[in-house]
């Protein structure tokens, strides 16, 4: 199908969720053949987390958002769990999973945290608007990228900043925030926040905004004044292992796009 969102690897399954066909793919992980096919509420399917080797959560909805429970054995959908709207990535800490709602095509600004065992939301945390990808630094804190919203006015459409940008962070064991970092302020000037990582030993975040690469230790309060690198990136991580920074590369989205390592 076509707009694949993401690859979620889950022992030695590969989890594919291709959310303008409507479809999540399943394939053996390791020769990428495929193993079922799963339609069953899968209007506009996100994100994939593992929660066991027989179980996986899927984000799905981009206004009314839903949290699908797959069976990793039957490759069915066994409940659907009701949160956020327009829910994107999860992060799972103490037992629990948070999963951002962004909002999708409409606005949230909400964390929905399910516990596992009952596969049933049990708190909502709210933080800035436009939450859409989440961290776990060293000390177990949950970093939340907060994008802000957007308006697009007539005439032209052009992008204008209605909310801020944040950073938030969340302890996991209270579900509470922690921390709140502004790192766009709210303006008519339109700025974009995109690409949250973090080093693979968990004491360096790392941000994108505009065409620019902010790297922060994990207990950092402000924003640093410097980038570490000034390139416009469309998706950003960093090697566990090795500590290299990987960018995506768009290009104008006509020609090939590549990956710069640093």
């Amino acid at each position: 199908g076509d707009v694949l969102q993401s690859f979620t690897r889950v022992g030695n399954l590969g989890i594919i969720c291709v959310n303008n066909s409507q479809k999540v793919i399943i394939v053996d992980a390791r020769t990428f053949k495929q193993i079922a096919e799963i339609t069953s509420g899968t209007d506009y399917p996100r994100f994939s987390l593992g929660v066991s080797n027989d179980k996986a959560y899927i984000t799905n909805g981009s206004f009314t958002g839903q949290v699908l429970v797959v069976n990793l054995k039957t490759f069915t959908v066994t409940k659907t769990i009701n949160v956020g709207g327009g829910p994107e990535e999860m992060l799972m800490s103490n037992g629990k999973v948070f999963v951002a709602n962004s909002g999708g095509f409409g606005t949230d600004n909400t964390i929905s945290v399910i516990n596992t065992t009952t596969d049933a939301e049990v708190s909502r945390i709210t933080v800035a608007d436009n939450p859409t990808e989440m961290e776990r630094d060293a000390q177990g804190y949950l970093w939340v990228l907060c994008k802000g919203n957007v308006t697009y006015s007539p005439p032209t459409y052009a992008p204008e900043r209605q909310s801020a940008s944040k950073l938030v962070r969340i302890n996991p064991s209270l579900n509470s925030i922690d921390r709140q970092i502004e790192i766009i302020p709210a303006t008519e000037d339109y700025s974009a926040a995109d690409n949250l990582a973090i080093s693979g030993d968990g004491s360096k975040i790392f941000v994108c905004i505009d065409d620019k690469v902010y790297q922060m230790p994990m207990n950092a309060t402000a924003l640093p004044a410097t980038p570490i690198i000034t390139h416009l990136f469309y998706g950003l991580d960093v090697h566990p292992f090795t500590g290299e920074i990987w960018g995506l590369d768009a290009g104008n989205f006509n020609e090939a796009g590549k990956i710069i390592r640093y």
